[in-house]
């Protein structure tokens, strides 16, 4: 007898594992972009604080998001149609507001983890930003998939 899909398996069913590989795929590339850029800012200025230290996180994260919405629409989400404006604006605007959910992830975890975990803060740091790090990928994700990179029948 046949079973009824419960609501799982039909979430599972509006992706599929080559849009979640080449998310993360994406994801690391982009990870790594970020990195370079910002190590070759502090590097060629020497400057590794202050308002030079944020200025070169903002240049180092814009650089990586807009790697992250050419290759995402190109390869993760098969979004052949010209770009708009209104995509753009809502790329940011997810982009943006998972950053700052992952910031503040991140800083609570650690805040919580260093009241009662008896471990270095950097170990703590490294799992609280990791955590961040995770819930901002999904929320990325499912906000890419199903708001920005959406094909015309596929709206709601």
């Amino acid at each position: 007898m046949l079973q009824k899909p419960n609501n799982i398996s039909r979430l599972v069913g509006y992706f599929s594992k080559r849009e979640i590989y080449s998310f993360v795929g994406i994801g690391v590339i982009n990870t790594l972009i970020d990195f370079c850029v910002f190590s070759l800012l502090t590097f060629l200025f020497g400057v590794f604080s202050g308002g030079a230290y944020i200025l070169f996180r903002a240049i180092s994260f814009l650089v990586a998001a807009t790697n992250s919405y050419f290759m995402n629409k190109r390869f993760t989400f098969d979004d052949q149609e010209k770009t708009h404006a209104s995509q753009v604006v809502k790329f940011i605007g997810i982009t943006v507001t998972s950053f700052f959910i992952n910031l503040i992830i991140g800083y609570s975890i650690f805040r919580w983890f260093s009241g009662f975990l008896h471990l270095s803060p950097t170990i703590i740091a490294d799992m609280s930003t990791g955590l961040g790090i995770v819930v901002s990928m999904v929320l990325n994700f499912f906000g890419y998939k199903f708001f920005v990179f959406t094909h015309p029948h596929e709206k709601a």
